[in-house]
């Protein structure tokens, strides 16, 4: 086989794999937004569990959402600066840290008998909502020239 087509093989999986990736950060960034795929997800929970599960559920997909995040940026390397891969590294590690105190995203109330009633993210988990959105649309930035075909100049 042709090493180049070889090559080009390579190139179109890697790029349906970053493809791939993008569309999970996505999915998983609309999941940490609003906690279920849909109303009707929504309306079928029960609601003392919605009241329950729907912090927890944006949490942990707040926590998915940044490590495929990480991931994606690990494909992405050789098509970034050094400079800029440290800084998405730097961000995203700070942001790590950050998620991994729950008590800090999530507020907690509780019934006399001591039972959890609801879960609620703060506004903190917003902030890091949001920070992640700003970075991934400065990844997305970084990478255009490998997403979308550059027009050609003409003469």
């Amino acid at each position: 086989m042709d090493n180049t087509i070889r090559t080009a093989n390579i190139n179109e999986t890697w790029l349906l794999n970053i493809y791939e990736n993008i569309k999970k950060i996505e999915n998983y960034e609309r999941l940490a937004r609003e906690g279920c795929t849909s109303v009707m997800e929504y309306v079928q929970m029960p609601i003392r569990d919605r009241e329950i599960n729907a912090g927890l559920i944006q949490y942990k997909n707040l926590k998915i959402l940044l490590t495929e995040f990480i991931l994606l940026l690990a494909d992405l390397t050789p098509t970034i600066r050094k400079d800029k891969i440290k800084e998405f590294h730097d961000a995203l590690d700070s942001l790590e840290n950050i998620i991994q105190n729950e008590n800090y995203l999530l507020v907690k109330r509780y019934d006399e008998n001591n039972k959890i009633i609801s879960i609620n993210t703060t506004n903190n988990f917003n902030y890091i909502l949001k920070s992640l959105h700003k970075l991934k649309i400065e990844l997305f930035d970084q990478i255009k020239h490998i997403l979308y075909i550059q027009p050609l100049e003409h003469e």
